[in-house]
């Protein structure tokens, strides 16, 4: 079975870098996770995001504060929801209680693209557009986004979405993973960002465990 972002990336897959491969190919057949740990150099945020990010850390969706060599993790857990191949992308930030950034992956055929649904409750939703650079980096960006309450989606205008963009490369010299994001907005300018490094070991995981399950398994 193809994984989340095999089918997202189409034929870019192979121009990726082998261990970037090797971390985004697991799929829920696999009965495996990808564990990530390491540092951000830097977390950093425009003060005037202050109350949506304060209001982001009762969903798991972004949090205030910031810090330089901040100890950090990410869990990726393939999981079937519903006969449907999905992706859980937990990530913790050693900057205050229970910091994390959770999102809900899956490829969505009438997009060609991922849909990202983010936070404990996945109610903010955006497509995720995936390619690989000529170093062999994974590059991501943003396109639409939603609102999702019960089965009414309110599409969210240019003006007011979070613009993403994600660089994830390999370091060959260090062994280890470099990520770069930030998020911005049209009219605040940047809003959000980290970089740093991690290192990664691959588990047993049969299925999406309690602590990294969103709080509604619904649909997508």
């Amino acid at each position: 079975m193809k994984s989340v972002f095999e089918r997202a990336l189409g034929s870019w897959y192979s121009d990726l870098h082998p261990a970037i491969q090797n971390r985004y190919a697991l799929a829920s057949t696999d009965n495996r996770r990808c564990v990530g740990q390491g540092q951000m150099r830097s977390v950093r945020r425009n003060r005037l995001a202050l109350p949506v990010l304060w209001a982001g850390t009762s969903r798991n969706l972004l949090f205030p504060e910031t810090g330089t060599d901040v100890p950090f993790q990410v869990r990726t857990t393939p999981f079937d929801e519903s006969g449907v191949e999905s992706v859980a992308y937990i990530r913790w930030f050693d900057v205050g209680p229970g910091r994390r950034f959770d999102a809900y992956m899956q490829y969505d055929e009438d997009r060609d693209c991922i849909v990202d649904a983010l936070g404990t409750y996945r109610t903010l939703r955006t497509e995720l557009r995936l390619s690989a650079t000529p170093t062999g980096a994974l590059h991501i960006e943003t396109g639409d986004q939603w609102f999702v309450y019960g089965h009414r989606s309110i599409a969210i205008p240019r003006p007011l979405r979070a613009e993403v963009t994600v660089t994830e490369r390999y370091d060959d010299d260090r062994d280890r993973f470099e990520i770069a994001v930030e998020i911005s907005n049209p009219l605040v300018g940047f809003v959000f960002g980290y970089d740093g490094w991690f290192t990664v070991e691959y588990e047993d995981c049969p299925g999406l465990r309690s602590e990294d399950a969103p709080a509604n398994l619904g649909e997508i």
